[in-house]
């Protein structure tokens, strides 16, 4: 009957010793297990026991030193790489229109704008001629209200219409 310390078994599965000591509980396997000093033995039912619950959880991979695998695994990778670069040439060619729209929508914007400033400017320039106007007439009427009563004709002839030379 060989004997396999709880080291040497978790070593073999591939997880603690804390691990192995506790699929022993919970398999309750206390009557194949043998202390010696500070050292668990187990004997084969036991060992194979454990074994059998945590080798699923712990298995290692088969045959990684094979040529074969690490090429599948390196054209895999390739794969990868090459399709996440795709995706980010095909973003950035989104982007990139996007971009574009948004410059050509601004753009458009900027002239809209030019063309609103003008016509304010104009506003402004005509709006500057009609307050002349309008202050020239407040003088002329006021000119007339304070004139007397005989001479309001002729200051309003005088002051109100446009002299011979002058044109609207």
């Amino acid at each position: 009957m060989a004997e396999v310390t709880k080291r040497q078994l978790a070593e073999q599965i591939g997880c603690t010793k804390q691990t192995v000591t506790k699929a022993m509980q919970g398999l309750d396997l206390d009557g194949h297990v043998v202390r010696r000093g500070q050292t668990d033995y187990f004997d084969e039912y036991a060992a194979s026991a454990i074994a059998d619950m945590l080798a699923p959880r712990f298995a290692k991979p088969t045959d990684l030193g094979s040529k074969d695998v690490l090429l599948e695994l390196l054209d895999h990778y390739k794969a990868a790489l090459a399709d996440s670069e795709a995706m980010r040439r095909a973003e950035a060619e989104r982007h990139a229109e996007e971009l574009e729209r948004y410059r050509s929508m601004l753009s458009g914007l900027e002239g809209e704008l030019d063309d609103r400033a003008a016509m304010l400017a104009d506003e402004r320039a005509l709006n500057s001629e009609l307050g002349a106007k309008l202050a020239s007439a407040r003088e002329a009427l006021a000119e007339i209200k304070a004139a007397p009563f005989w001479k309001r004709h002729a200051i309003a002839v005088r002051a109100l219409l446009p002299s011979p030379g002058e044109s609207n």
